[in-house]
């Protein structure tokens, strides 16, 4: 999910989380021309744009805890610990060590799928929130903005 074989070296730069940064939407929706916009529209759209950029920020920390529990002092001690099993052949070690090296990466990889799933519900959140704030046929334009955005990426990537 981190590095899908199928995005373009263009398409790897803008990943953030497995997919694209939340506040990428606000440049789009600023793209757009301003017409039919009400004030009330853009104090929502500000506030929105504000808890998305504390959503981003809880997400990055979230990973950046992640990667700190991944270098940790418990998970060289569990590498030491199945080095350790394997060089004495000892059965009975090597199959403890072993469920200690499992236990440890399912805990990884529970580690990264929860900060995927934030960065999914972060993104979610504020599509939903702009739409919500939207009329229909402003809704329209900015969907086909962010559609056309993210397929000129991937055309310039390729």
């Amino acid at each position: 999910f981190y590095s899908a074989p199928w995005l373009t070296p263009l398409e790897q730069c803008y990943l953030w989380h497995t997919g694209y940064r939340p506040t990428i939407s606000f440049n789009v929706l600023e793209s757009l021309p301003p017409a039919g916009i009400t004030e009330e529209q853009r104090r929502k759209i500000e506030a929105l744009r504000e808890r998305t950029r504390m959503d981003e920020a809880k997400v990055d920390t979230e990973m950046e805890r992640h990667q700190v529990e991944v270098a940790s002092r418990r998970v060289v001690d569990v590498v030491a610990t199945e080095r350790k099993a394997l060089r004495s052949q000892d059965p009975t070690a090597m199959a403890e060590a072993a469920a200690m090296v499992r236990a440890t990466v399912n805990g990884m990889v529970a580690g990264v799928e929860k900060v995927m799933r934030s960065a999914d519900c972060a993104r979610l959140r504020c599509l939903k929130g702009i739409l919500d704030v939207l009329n229909p046929d402003q809704r329209l334009r900015f969907l086909t903005s962010m559609s056309a955005a993210l397929i000129q990426l991937r055309a310039s990537g390729k």
